[in-house]
C-alpha cells in the first residue's frame, strides 16, 4: 500500500513539476521574443514542445522564429531546414485549431518563404495559398499587422511581376489574378504600419509599393520615419540602410 501511495504522491509530483517547467520555458520564450532574441526564443519554445507536442502558442512561436532565423542565413542547406521545421510547426497548429489568427499568420508566412525558394511558375502556383491563410489571419483578428503585412505584399508582387512571371501566370491561373489591386495593397502595408509603428520592415515595405505606385512624394515621409526608429530586431540594421538608398534615390 505504501508502494502504491508513493507512486501516485511521485507520479502527481512529476505531472506539477512538468508544467511549471513548461510555463517557465514560456515565460523565458515571450521574453526573448519582447527582445527580439530570436535564437534564445526558439530553444525555449522547443522545450515546451518537448514536453508538450500539441501546445499551440509554442507552436506558433517555434515556426515564426524558424522564418526569422531562416531568413537571414546564409548557408542554404540550414536556410532550408529552418524554413521547412517553420511550416512543419504551422501545419501542426493549423491542425490543432485552424481557426486560430497566430497559426494562420505562421502558414503564411513559413508558406511565403518557402515559395522564394522555388521557381516563377511554383512560386505562383502556392501564392493561392499563402493569401488563403493571411486572408483567414486578418478575418479573425482585423488587427493581425503581420497578418496585414503578408496581404499588401501579396497584392503588392502580383501587381509588379517581371515579364516572365506574367507568362508563367497565363500559364497556370489564366492571367493574374483578378482580386489583384495596387490599391488594396497599399492599403493593407500601411494598416500593418499603423498596427506596428516601430516595425522598421514595415515602414521599408510601405514605401517601396508607394515608390512603385509612382507615389514617392508620400513614400519619402514613410521613409524619413523609419529613420528615426531604433534597430530592434537582427534585421533592422538591413532594412534602415535600404531606407536611407531609397529615400536617396527617390529625393
Amino acid at each position: 500500500m505504501k508502494k502504491v501511495l508513493l507512486f501516485i504522491l511521485f507520479s502527481a509530483f512529476s505531472v506539477v513539476y512538468s508544467q511549471q517547467s513548461i510555463e517557465n520555458y514560456l515565460a523565458d520564450a515571450k521574453k526573448y521574443d519582447r527582445y527580439h532574441r530570436d535564437e534564445l526564443a526558439l530553444q525555449k519554445y522547443r522545450l515546451v514542445l518537448e514536453s508538450s507536442p500539441q501546445h499551440l502558442e509554442a507552436l506558433c512561436g517555434a515556426s515564426i522564429n524558424s522564418v526569422r532565423i531562416g531568413n537571414r542565413e546564409i548557408n542554404e542547406e540550414k536556410k532550408t531546414d529552418y524554413f521547412r521545421d517553420a511550416l512543419t510547426y504551422a501545419q501542426k497548429a493549423i491542425s490543432i485549431n485552424p481557426n486560430h489568427d497566430e497559426a494562420n499568420f505562421c502558414m503564411a508566412a513559413a508558406l511565403g518563404r518557402k515559395a522564394e525558394s522555388l521557381g516563377p511558375k511554383e512560386r505562383l502556383s502556392m501564392a493561392k495559398e499563402i493569401k488563403k491563410y493571411a486572408d483567414k489571419c486578418v478575418s479573425i483578428n482585423p488587427n493581425h499587422a503581420g497578418g496585414h503585412h503578408i496581404i499588401g505584399r501579396w497584392h503588392h508582387r502580383f501587381s509588379n511581376l517581371s515579364f516572365f512571371e506574367k507568362a508563367a501566370a497565363n500559364t497556370l491561373f489564366g492571367g493574374i489574378p483578378s482580386e489583384v489591386s495596387e490599391s488594396k495593397g497599399l492599403y493593407h502595408l500601411k494598416k500593418a504600419t499603423e498596427l506596428k509603428t516601430d516595425f522598421i520592415m514595415y515602414l521599408y515595405d510601405y514605401a517601396v509599393a508607394l515608390a512603385d505606385a509612382d507615389k514617392e512624394n508620400d513614400a519619402i515621409p514613410v521613409l524619413k520615419n523609419a529613420l528615426q526608429k531604433k534597430a530592434q530586431t537582427h534585421d533592422d540594421p538591413k532594412y534602415l540602410e535600404k531606407c536611407k538608398s531609397l529615400l536617396s534615390d527617390l529625393e
